[in-house]
């Protein structure tokens, strides 16, 4: 699995990943979205200084996204979903901490990742769980040190 940075062409297939009812159902918003709404949304994320959007690939082909937003000097809240073609596979675990891998190479700076997590959305529960990260009242958190 490799991580890169989005580009404008990962538009379409994110909005194909975002919209299956098996991603969104655990949405905080699970409603299908308009294609314009996601492009828009899409364009400002990628160039948004406060946010990195990574796709995760194996053997070139795209099975997720990974977003960190930062949310203070030394935390990041973390968004990820798969390619509904890799689900059951194992991959979100690996995803996770290819992501934390990837924040202590490129952020040295962040020290904490928080995910929010809907409690019956028991495989997300269970991935962040393998990945590493501590529950905590509602949320998922992963520290990196002081």
């Amino acid at each position: 699995m490799k991580l890169r940075l989005a580009t404008l062409d990962d538009i379409s297939e994110t909005f194909r990943w975002r919209n299956h009812p098996e991603v969104r159902r655990y949405f905080v918003n699970p409603m299908e979205l308009a294609f314009e709404e996601h492009e828009r949304w899409f364009r400002a994320k990628i160039v948004d200084k406060t946010a990195v959007m990574l796709i995760a690939e194996i053997e070139e082909k795209p099975m997720g996204v990974l977003r960190f937003d930062f949310a203070g000097a030394h935390e990041v809240v973390v968004d990820v979903y798969l390619n509904p073609e890799f689900f059951g596979l194992g991959k979100g675990t690996q995803l996770l901490q290819e992501g934390v891998a990837w924040l202590r190479i490129h952020r040295t700076d962040v020290k904490k990742i928080r995910a929010q997590v809907l409690a019956d959305n028991t495989a997300s529960n269970r991935v962040f769980a393998k990945a590493g990260f501590s529950h905590w009242l509602s949320e998922y958190v992963y520290n990196l040190g002081t």
